[in-house]
């Protein structure tokens, strides 16, 4: 998560929802102290995202990982396909 979608989603939050992001993640932080401190300390990337519910950077490129492979094997497949026709067509 980039420092700016952090400030974007934080800004959204009212006073009572980041009271209690404030509880969960412990620490008496204003809006800009956290922001400032999530560009300092980047290992709490994982644990704000919890607690927000979103992704962490590391998990987006583990999902775009398993796309990839998922777009490899349809694409092989396809091309086996491809091939298997060629040959009957060939043989024919």
């Amino acid at each position: 998560m980039t420092r700016k979608k952090l400030k974007k989603i934080i800004g959204k939050m009212d006073e009572n929802d980041y009271e209690k992001f404030r509880k969960d993640f412990g620490g008496d932080d204003t809006e800009d102290e956290l922001i400032r401190n999530y560009i300092d300390h980047p290992e709490w990337e994982p644990r704000i995202c919890h607690i927000l519910g979103l992704k962490t950077e590391k998990e987006k490129m583990q999902q775009a990982t398993i796309f990839t492979g998922y777009a490899a094997v349809i694409s092989s497949s396809i091309a086996l396909i491809s091939l298997i026709v060629t040959l009957i067509t060939i043989y024919n």
